[in-house]
């Protein structure tokens, strides 16, 4: 984020328009990552009865990963739910999803199915690799634990089970 703010200045006195990086002085397209995650955990919650759903959480200082997370805690608190810090991953970058659920199955000691029945990715990416992880220790997917997403990208295509995912507007 900083670099790109960095090069932005570069251009300031130019018209401008990021797409989802807030820039002072510039408009900017984005999309509300807020309601689209809580859309999808009150969904868990709603059409699947979750009560119990760990959240991989995105990187840290990263405004839509932030908004994500604040979405999930937010649709469980209205939804009666307690939010269960165990539940949660430390702060991952967007290619760590494999570390974060080794974080709850081998530090935390939690079990899908027993301890959760539901894992809500903060994005695509993210859940690929919980995804590979679950089913190398040989839990099935959707039966023994749900996956879902957010973003609908490219990559979400590479898992064998159709999941639900919430879609990006943005184009390729």
């Amino acid at each position: 984020g900083n670099r790109a703010i960095e090069f932005h200045r570069n251009y300031a006195s130019l018209p401008m328009v990021t797409i989802a990086l807030p820039i002072e002085g510039a408009d900017m397209v984005s999309f509300d990552a807020y309601r689209g995650m809580k859309a999808l955990v009150s969904h868990c919650i709603g059409v699947h009865g979750a009560t119990r759903i760990a959240f991989i959480r995105g990187p840290e200082n990263h405004v839509s990963a932030e908004q994500r997370f604040q979405a999930y805690r937010d649709a469980l608190s209205e939804a009666g739910i307690p939010i269960r810090p165990n539940l949660i991953s430390s702060p991952s970058p967007w290619h760590k999803g494999e570390a974060a659920l080794q974080e709850l199955l081998d530090e935390r000691n939690l079990k899908p199915k027993r301890d959760f029945t539901m894992v809500c990715c903060a994005s695509d990416l993210l859940m690929l690799n919980v995804a590979n992880v679950l089913e190398r220790r040989g839990y099935r997917i959707p039966d023994e634990v749900g996956l879902v997403r957010f973003n609908d990208s490219a990559e979400s295509r590479f898992l064998a089970v159709p999941g639900t995912t919430v879609r990006v507007p943005f184009g390729a």
